[in-house]
């Protein structure tokens, strides 16, 4: 088989994934889909995908991790100048500072604990 004729077919199996998974079109745009590829290319023939399980609790405890310790770089710079609370006036609120803006949480979970708000940005 040429090597277009096995590109074509890679492509469409990633058409038809994203096809049956509901994946939105523009995902193919995040940079993470282009590491992610060029990662599984670099491994080579024989890759063992992740596992359901994998996924959902050793990946993504990962990712909560280490995006829990890029925050406190955040949290310190608050602790030592502060940050504006904004709201899109829709349900989303973030905090922003000279460091940049992040993501803090949607308006349900303040509705559920207001508290939440005033214990979080104590650092």
């Amino acid at each position: 088989m040429l090597k277009k004729d096995i590109r074509e077919e890679a492509c469409r199996q990633i058409a038809r994934f994203f096809y049956t998974s509901a994946i939105p079109f523009n995902c193919v745009k995040n940079p993470e889909f282009i590491k992610t590829l060029e990662m599984v290319a670099k491994h080579g023939p024989g890759f063992k995908p992740p596992s359901y399980h994998d996924i959902r609790k050793k990946y993504l405890k990962q990712e909560v991790d280490q995006t829990m310790k890029l925050l406190e770089e955040y949290k310190l710079e608050w602790k030592k100048i502060g940050g504006s609370i904004m709201s899109d006036c829709i349900c989303n609120f973030l905090v922003n500072s000279p460091k940049g803006t992040v993501f803090f949480c949607h308006r349900w979970i303040l509705l559920i604990c207001p508290r939440l708000l005033i214990r979080y940005l104590r650092c």
